[in-house]
C-alpha cells in the first residue's frame, strides 16, 4: 500500500505515466525542469481560480496549519496544475526550492513528468507519488500527494497537494491522503451546495462524511451528488432514485440549502474561533461577547459592519458548533433573482416545510441590505409570525437567528425584529489591534519569519482601508505574488497606501472634501471614507448635495 492506495493501483498508474513522459521526449537528467511562471503571470491565475471556487481561505488555512506541523508544505494549483499559492516553512523552503517547488511552477505530466499533482488529475482522485518514483530525478527527495478539487458539475478546477522530504514513511503518505481528501470533499460540497441553493440540499445519513451532499427534486428523487456521497452509496449510480432505493433504508432529513455546515459538532470549536475573530481589540471582543450572549439567550442577533468588517466570518463561528442544520438566505442572491420576493416567499415556505416536520434549525441571513423593499417586507412578515408563536427567541425559540447588514443602512420593516440586538463591529481603521492584523496577514500569506520595514507599517497603519480586512487581504496576496514571500518593505506597497504616511493624508475627509477630491466620483470617495456607495449616496441626498455644472 501507498497510503490508502493499493500497490497494483499504484503500480499501474505510476508505470503508465512514467511510458507517457518518454514519448514525450522528457529527459529524466533535465537541470531544472519544472517551467516557472513569471509572478504577473500568476496573478491573474489566482483571481479566476477565486472566482471560481469562490472564498476557501477557511479550508485551506486549517490544512495548511495542521500540514506545516507535520513537516509538509501546501501547494493549490489551478485546471492547468499551475501553483497558485504555496504554504512552505522556512527549514524546507531551500530543499523545496531546489525541486522546484515554488510560486508559479508548473506540474502537468507535459511539463513536470511523473507527479502528485497531475496523477491526481489523470486518476481522477487522491495519489502520492513517492520520492524515487518521479520521472526527473531532481524530485527523487520530495515525496507529493495531490487532490483534485471538483465542481458540481463533475470538473476538475484545480487540485490541493501536500509535498515534503521523502522518509519513506507509510505514516507521512496516509496522513496527507487524509487531508487532502477532507479538505476537497469539503470545498466541494461548498460549491455544490451554492450551486443548489434552490433546490433541498441534504446529507444522505447521519454521521456521514462532511462532503456527502444530495440535491433532491420535489419528489425526493437524486438529481445531483457530490463524489463522497456517490462512494458511500449502495448499488451502481445515485441520479434519478429515491433515498431509499439508494441507501436501502428511509434515512432522516438534514436540509442545508446553499451552505455547507457540519451535520456533527465539533467540539471546542466555537470558542477557538471566536478568539481568532475578537483578536485584541476590545470594541470587537466586547462585540464577539455581546453576539455569542445575544445567540446563547436565543435572540435574534443582528451584526452591523462595513463592508469587509467581518461580519459573516462572524455570523459562521457563532453557529459553527451547531447540532441543528443551517438554513442560508443569501441578500445578493435573492436580489440577483428575476423576483426577489417570489425567491424569498419560495425560501419561507421550504423552511417552513422543515419546521412542521420538527427539523432544528438555523438561520443565517447575509447582506440583508441588498434585498428590495418588497422582499424585505415579505421576509419581516414571516419572522414577525414565527416571533408571534414563539419560535424566534426564548426558552421555547425553535430556531436561532443570525443576520448581517452594512452599518448604517435602514432595515426598513425588519428593524423591529431584531429590535435592540445589534452588534456593531468596528472598521480596520478603528481598532487597536491594527498593526497585529497586518502583521498577521503578511505572514499567513509570506511565512512566520517574514517581517514588515517601519516606514511600511507605518503607512499601512496610516491608511483609511475602507475595505477593512478583505481590502487588508487582498492587498498582502498581491504584494506576495507580485514581490514573493520576502520581508516587505515600503517599495512595495501599492501607490495609495505608501502615499498614507504622511499625517494629514491619515485623516479621513468629510462627506464635501471627498466629493471634491475625487471630482464627485461617488465610488471612490466611498472608498476614501471607508462607507458604503449606498451609505454616501444616501447622505449626499440627505445633505441636499448636487453635482457640480
Amino acid at each position: 500500500m501507498v497510503g490508502l492506495i493499493g500497490d497494483d493501483e499504484y503500480r499501474r498508474a505510476v508505470d503508465a505515466s512514467r511510458q507517457r513522459c518518454r514519448g514525450l521526449l522528457l529527459h529524466p537528467d533535465a537541470k531544472n525542469p519544472i517551467l516557472r511562471l513569471q509572478q504577473t503571470e500568476v496573478a491573474p491565475r489566482r483571481e479566476a481560480f477565486l472566482d471560481a471556487l469562490g472564498d476557501i481561505r477557511s479550508e485551506t488555512d486549517a490544512l495548511a496549519e495542521i500540514a506545516l506541523k507535520a513537516g509538509h508544505c501546501l501547494i493549490v494549483t489551478d485546471p492547468d496544475c499551475i501553483a497558485i499559492d504555496i504554504r512552505t516553512t522556512p527549514a524546507d523552503h531551500d530543499v523545496l526550492d531546489a525541486a522546484g517547488i515554488v510560486l508559479g511552477s508548473c506540474w502537468s505530466e507535459q511539463l513536470a513528468g511523473t507527479n502528485g499533482v497531475s496523477l491526481a488529475v489523470e486518476e481522477g482522485g487522491v495519489f502520492t507519488v513517492r520520492g524515487r518514483d518521479h520521472f526527473f530525478r531532481n524530485l527523487k527527495d520530495v515525496v507529493c500527494s495531490g487532490a483534485p478539487i471538483r465542481g458540481a458539475d463533475g470538473q476538475i478546477l484545480g487540485t490541493l497537494s501536500l509535498s515534503c522530504l521523502d522518509r519513506e514513511s507509510p505514516v507521512d503518505y496516509v496522513l496527507a491522503q487524509h487531508l487532502l481528501n477532507q479538505t476537497a470533499d469539503r470545498i466541494e460540497a461548498r460549491l455544490f451546495a451554492r450551486t443548489y441553493a434552490s433546490r433541498h440540499i441534504m446529507a444522505p445519513a447521519p454521521g456521514a462524511p462532511r462532503g456527502a451532499l444530495l440535491a433532491l427534486d420535489d419528489s425526493e428523487r437524486i438529481v445531483a451528488a457530490t463524489r463522497a456521497a456517490s462512494e458511500i452509496s449502495a448499488g451502481d449510480g445515485l441520479i434519478g432514485k429515491t433515498l431509499e432505493e439508494a441507501f436501502e433504508s428511509e434515512l432522516p432529513v438534514v436540509d442545508l440549502p446553499g451552505r455547507m455546515v457540519s451535520v456533527r459538532p465539533v467540539s471546542g470549536r466555537l470558542a477557538s474561533d471566536l478568539r481568532e475573530i475578537a483578536g485584541a481589540d476590545p470594541a470587537m471582543n466586547r462585540a464577539v461577547a455581546e453576539a455569542e450572549r445575544l445567540l446563547t439567550l436565543n435572540l435574534p442577533v443582528l451584526l452591523e459592519g462595513g463592508p469587509g468588517s467581518g461580519r459573516k466570518q462572524l455570523a459562521e463561528a457563532l453557529l459553527r458548533q451547531s447540532r441543528r442544520s443551517m438554513r442560508y438566505l443569501d441578500g445578493l442572491a435573492m436580489a440577483a433573482s428575476e423576483n426577489a420576493g417570489r425567491a424569498v416567499v419560495d425560501w419561507a415556505q421550504e423552511t417552513d416545510r422543515f419546521l412542521q416536520k420538527g427539523a432544528e434549525i438555523t438561520l443565517l441571513f447575509s447582506e440583508l441590505e441588498a434585498l428590495p423593499p418588497r422582499a424585505r417586507t415579505l421576509l419581516a412578515a414571516w419572522l414577525t409570525r414565527h416571533d408571534g408563536e414563539g419560535s424566534l427567541r426564548g426558552a421555547t425559540a425553535r430556531f436561532r437567528l443570525v443576520a448581517t447588514l452594512i452599518s448604517d443602512e435602514d432595515l426598513g420593516p425588519l428593524a423591529a425584529v431584531f429590535a435592540a440586538q445589534h452588534v456593531r463591529l468596528p472598521d480596520l481603521r478603528n481598532r487597536q489591534d491594527r498593526s497585529v492584523l497586518i502583521e498577521r496577514g503578511h505572514e499567513r500569506l509570506a511565512g512566520p519569519d517574514a517581517t514588515i520595514s517601519p516606514e511600511a507599517m507605518r503607512c499601512l497603519e496610516a491608511y483609511g482601508w475602507p475595505g477593512n480586512l478583505r481590502e487588508l487581504e487582498n492587498v498582502m496576496a498581491g504584494i506576495v505574488t507580485l514581490h514573493g514571500r520576502r520581508d516587505l518593505c515600503i517599495s512595495q506597497l501599492p501607490q495609495h497606501i505608501a502615499q498614507s504616511g504622511a499625517p494629514e493624508a491619515a485623516k479621513v475627509p468629510d462627506l464635501e472634501e471627498a466629493l471634491r477630491q475625487t471630482r464627485w466620483n461617488v465610488s471612490r470617495a466611498a472608498r476614501l471614507m471607508g462607507i458604503s456607495r449606498a451609505t454616501i449616496n444616501r447622505r449626499i441626498k440627505e445633505a441636499g448635495l448636487s453635482r457640480p455644472a
